[in-house]
């Protein structure tokens, strides 16, 4: 079992990234569940500055008046220095739409097929969008602070960092000053 121990706690660490639950059968497989849990990304600490950016962060979404559709989510994120900046992402970087459900998908466009006219952020994290399903236009709403991070006072999803007004080579920015 020792050695087995660090593999479980490997798998169900990947597991609690990508969302699967976990439900511990033994007071030793609790253990694993909680490292596991200690492991994910959103669990790292300030001074680590790769957190959700819900713990940090305040924020708000924005949708450009452009085609294709560009969502974007900014907000004022401290660095490791403290010093607070503001940030913004593009979450067509970060989110797809599957039959009318928004997921966190890396370049998922969910822009393209999710409806203008109905945007809400609420407490700074809900995502609340109508999007095109299979029968018509599907309710749908994703928890931002579960895949977007605050690394280093910049916004981040996946292997993709927004922009600070600061940012060398930054193309993938909105379309005006913020």
């Amino acid at each position: 079992m020792q050695f087995a121990a660090p593999i479980i706690a490997a798998v169900l660490g990947i597991l609690l990234l990508s969302g699967v639950s976990a439900t511990p059968v033994n007071s030793t497989m609790s253990m694993m569940v909680q490292s596991a849990m200690l492991l994910s990304p959103q669990s790292i600490s300030v001074t680590g500055r790769v957190e959700s950016y819900t713990q940090s962060c305040f924020g708000t979404v924005w949708l450009a008046p452009q085609w294709p559709p560009q969502v974007w989510l900014q907000a004022t994120c401290p660095n490791k220095q403290g010093k607070k900046t503001s940030t913004v992402i593009n979450l067509n970087r970060c989110i797809a739409n599957y039959n009318g459900v928004m997921h966190p998908v890396p370049d998922g466009h969910f822009g393209y097929t999710c409806q203008r006219n109905y945007w809400k952020l609420y407490n700074g994290q809900t995502l609340k969008v109508e999007c095109d399903g299979p029968h018509g236009v599907v309710k749908s709403s994703l928890e931002l602070g579960d895949f977007i991070t605050n690394d280093d006072g910049q916004l981040r999803c996946f292997d993709f960092h927004g922009c600070t007004p600061h940012t060398p080579g930054c193309s993938d920015m909105p379309p005006w000053p913020w």
